[in-house]
């Protein structure tokens, strides 16, 4: 971590398939300390409290206090929390292997917001799972407006041959995965944009990627919540890497259009090319 602070790097994303397991089979240190997801995450922190930090994508039955603590206490984790879904029905959840329940996920994300106000929830779902009924499926709509996320990657389920299901029968048809995915998503982007809407006139720090790729007079960059935003400016004001404060002013889709606070922007240190090796 401390070779991509030097090199420039203003955001980092620790990747696994229950990244939160972390740790769960190793050793205590010799002080004591439990090393665990929260401890990584700390330990990330100490090194730099600036450095932007995401995690995707952690499962329900390894978030504990601990990683709720780290979530909210920690400076450098983002107020974004990645954590599939899948579906909204228990007795789904119970064929897909995923060993929680709809109203466990429910209560995690409650905690979280109640710790962390500004947090934007995603997730992954997926509709046409083997044997998924109709009523299975409402179940996944009424979840999905009773959570409220932020955003949702959307997905009609198709056998893979490393997964347990590639000997089920796929039994739901084609046509009825496609309807149950458009429903699905329609609803979501109606969410979206109503949740973003609630968060126009709201100064957010924004990481600047570059030039909008559809507006040159326009730069893009990222929230801490992972909202993308475009707004005026050139790279000569605000450089790529470097923090710019913005007031939302239009809510779409995808984020925001907004208005840059005056001010110069923030920038780190320069970033270094080369890495200094100290003998110990």
């Amino acid at each position: 971590m401390r070779q991509l602070r030097d090199l420039g790097y203003r955001e980092i994303t620790l990747l696994g398939q229950t990244v939160n397991a972390y740790g769960h089979d190793l050793e205590r240190l010799p002080d004591g300390a439990r090393v665990d997801f929260a401890w990584l995450l700390q330990q990330i922190n100490r090194i730099d409290e600036t450095l932007r930090v995401r995690f995707t994508s952690p499962h329900p039955m390894y978030f504990n206090d601990r990683l709720l603590d780290a979530i909210a206490d920690t400076p450098s984790v983002c107020e974004h929390l990645h954590m599939p879904l899948q579906s909204g029905d228990d007795n789904c959840l119970r064929r897909m292997k995923r060993t929680y329940t709809v109203e466990k996920y429910r209560r995690i994300i409650e905690r979280v917001r109640e710790r962390v106000p500004d947090v934007a929830v995603t997730t992954d779902l997926i509709v046409g799972f083997c044997g998924e009924s109709e009523a299975e499926f409402e179940n996944t709509l009424r979840a999905v407006r009773d959570i409220e996320f932020d955003q949702a990657y959307m997905f009609a389920y198709s056998p893979r041959h490393t997964t347990e299901a590639w000997d089920w029968p796929d039994d739901v048809p084609a046509p009825v995965k496609q309807r149950r995915l458009s429903q699905l998503i329609a609803l979501q982007n109606e969410m979206c944009r109503d949740i973003n809407r609630r968060r126009v006139g709201a100064t957010v720090e924004v990481l600047v990627e570059g030039v909008s790729d559809k507006d040159p007079a326009r730069l893009m960059g990222r929230t801490r919540a992972n909202k993308l935003v475009v707004f005026p400016g050139a790279l000569d004001e605000f450089p790529a890497g470097s923090f710019a404060q913005v007031v939302t002013r239009e809510a779409w889709l995808w984020g925001f259009s907004g208005q840059p606070v005056p001010g110069p922007a923030r920038v780190q240190a320069p970033a270094r090319t080369i890495i200094e090796l100290v003998a110990a």
